[in-house]
């Protein structure tokens, strides 16, 4: 039984990766948009030194996964290890492949994908790591204020750097549209959990 309950959790984990890397390489990337978080971090860098994403969003979540084993254990840690890990992989995987050449409707797909995987992932008691991990880490402080709340501000911050950045207002206001549905559905998700 515990064999199968690990196979199920890894599929839930391993599909959330891939929706939510679905609509960060195949949606947000090719119209120059940004999901906040780490994985909007990386996507500056790759537009600006064409880094590769996977590898800044493992070198920046180091620091956070050393914190998080200390403060929330194995079980989760290598959990969201696991998660950040596939997570990198498949948005250089899906890299190549653009769906959408609207940065409207990729704004609104883009959410979409990404809050549905994330719900997935979040639902299985991890994080793809970076602000997800951050605001995982903070509710071990009791306090008063959504999981998804933290992440949105988080991401709202990054996507004012990104303004900053590449002085393009229109992108920002797209990538502000991302957040916002990713944050409601991860809201909704997280709701439903805790009822």
């Amino acid at each position: 039984m515990k064999v199968f309950y690990l196979f199920k959790e890894l599929f839930v984990i391993t599909l959330g990766c891939i929706i939510a890397a679905i609509g960060i390489s195949c949606f947000l990337l090719p119209n120059n948009l940004t999901s906040g978080g780490f994985s909007g971090i990386a996507l500056v860098f790759y537009y600006l030194f064409e880094a590769p994403i996977s590898l800044v969003i493992i070198l920046m979540n180091i620091p956070l996964f050393i914190v998080g084993y200390i403060k929330s254990g194995k079980r989760f840690f290598v959990k969201s290890l696991y998660c950040t890990i596939m997570y990198s992989k498949f948005i250089d995987y899906f890299a190549k492949i653009t769906v959408i050449n609207n940065k409207f409707f990729a704004s609104i797909y883009g959410g979409l994908f990404i809050g549905i995987g994330m719900s997935l992932i979040l639902k299985q008691g991890c994080t793809t790591g970076g602000t997800d991990l951050i605001a995982f880490l903070l509710q071990d402080y009791k306090i008063n204020i959504k999981m998804s709340k933290i992440i949105l501000a988080l991401d709202f911050i990054i996507i004012l750097l990104n303004i900053i950045v590449f002085k393009d207002y229109e992108i920002g206001m797209y990538s502000l549209i991302t957040i916002y549905i990713i944050e409601k559905i991860i809201n909704l998700v997280l709701e439903e959990i805790n009822n």
